[in-house]
């Protein structure tokens, strides 16, 4: 059983095909994940009606995601099915007024401890709730053994300074990669 993605835009039809998907063929909610879902209120108030059906949605981890996080959560929405990732790495066309494609930029891996820091110290959140939201959530959603600190996990962990919630030191597949002494050059050495 997979997941499919589907990236969504800011065009007027919003999350209406894949309503229809999930009203008119029998494939579940549950089988499609909706990213970007802060693009537009269009797709925030869909979003909305997308977890009361019992879907999950992404959103991404931008500078205006607090604020979505936060309506979603206004609305009553089960945030157990919010997600929130940084597109890291991934390619962002850029486009001007006229949506011309004129470049490409990155999405910076570092969008999530921005937006941990801005709901925890601008938002007032919890730091659990707000961790759900990018560690447990996505490896839920996505069928990961991921997320979640237990016997037989990836071992993969982050420490942040108890206020200012910055990466003390980052264990990833039980390796540090990150302390204050020194940062790991290649992820990928055995």
């Amino acid at each position: 059983v997979g997941l499919a993605y589907a990236h969504m835009g800011d065009g007027f039809t919003g999350l209406g095909p894949l309503f229809d998907v999930v009203d008119n063929t029998p494939i579940p909610i549950t089988q499609m994940l909706p990213t970007h879902m802060g693009r537009t209120q269009q797709l925030i108030l869909e979003g909305v009606q997308w977890l009361n059906r019992g879907g999950a949605v992404d959103v991404s981890a931008n500078s205006g995601a607090p604020d979505v996080v936060q309506q979603y959560n206004t609305s009553g929405a089960d945030l157990s099915r919010v997600c929130v990732s940084s597109d890291a790495y991934g390619s962002l066309p850029e486009f001007n007024a006229q949506k011309q494609l004129v470049g490409y930029n990155y999405g910076r891996p570092n969008r999530l401890l921005e937006f941990l820091r801005a709901m925890v110290h601008g938002k007032r959140w919890h730091l659990s709730e707000v961790l759900k939201l990018i560690t447990d959530n996505p490896a839920r959603v996505l069928q990961l053994p991921k997320g979640r600190i237990e016997v037989g996990g990836d071992a993969d962990l982050l420490v942040l300074h108890p206020t200012t919630l910055q990466a003390m030191y980052v264990v990833a597949r039980g390796v540090p990669v990150l302390t204050p002494e020194c940062v790991a050059k290649d992820l990928f050495e055995h």
